[in-house]
């Protein structure tokens, strides 16, 4: 599944409402109730998903700021996007 995630595109579910701040980021998905959070890293996965920026890009992106692997990189952004849709908080787009 973590695989496929690299070439999808993703928008932010309507239930869901983000408050990012310098330590982080916490989502509050309305229907369910369920507040999540995470890192500056998750943060910065959940800004750049919002701006519906190619996953490619968001990889590129951790891979630089914080110095790791593509491998390592791609491995961390996939897995939380594969966690935030699991959740709701993110749907795939239908490519046009």
């Amino acid at each position: 599944m973590t695989n496929q995630i690299a070439n999808d595109t993703f928008a932010v579910s309507a239930e869901a409402s983000a408050s990012i701040h310098e330590h982080g980021v916490v989502i509050l998905h309305s229907s369910n109730g369920c507040i999540y959070s995470s890192n500056e890293i998750g943060a910065r996965i959940w800004r750049r998903v919002a701006e519906k920026s190619p996953i490619k890009a968001i990889i590129d992106e951790i891979r630089n700021k914080y110095e790791l692997a593509h491998s390592v990189a791609h491995d961390h952004v996939t897995r939380f996007l594969a966690e935030l849709e699991q959740h709701a908080l993110i749907y795939r787009q239908e490519e046009l």
